[in-house]
């Protein structure tokens, strides 16, 4: 089963210093300047060196973030329909299939609306999964 994009963010050591660089404690609020205290120069050193380990993160969130979107980086339609295969726990080969049974419809629904909110047509769905066009249309519209 694959984990949630949130858990595998939070599983991330990188990610999770970061957050510990913004709120060392989650919960807590975020500890303000006392009343009264001019901000020093030595305070906005601290921040600008905050501000710069963050840049640091920037490349490394962003590859996380797009490995968690692969099935809308990928061209190969069959390197992305396994991947949403994946995603939904079945084989490219069932959803190929033309098993009737509830279960396996209901994973198949699940790969072509996964298809569908990444923008694939109805005929790209159906060539990829050996259907035709108004068959992956009908179970769209179950």
């Amino acid at each position: 089963m694959v984990d949630s994009p949130i858990k595998q963010l939070a599983a991330d050591p990188l990610v999770r210093m970061a957050i510990e660089q913004i709120a060392p404690d989650p919960g807590r609020p975020l500890p303000g300047p006392p009343r009264n205290r001019l901000v020093t120069d030595l305070d906005i050193q601290a921040l600008d060196l905050r501000i710069k380990r963050l840049e640091a993160l920037l490349p490394r969130l962003e590859r996380i973030e797009k490995s968690l979107l692969f099935v809308e980086l990928i061209d190969d339609d069959e390197v992305a329909l396994k991947q949403a295969c994946m995603r939904v726990g079945i084989s490219a080969g069932k959803v190929r299939s033309h098993c009737r049974s509830a279960h396996l419809v209901a994973k198949r629904r699940q790969v072509y609306q996964i298809l569908h909110e990444l923008g694939w047509s109805y005929c790209r769905i159906g060539r990829a999964c050996d259907r035709n066009h108004a068959a992956v249309m009908h179970l769209l519209s179950l």
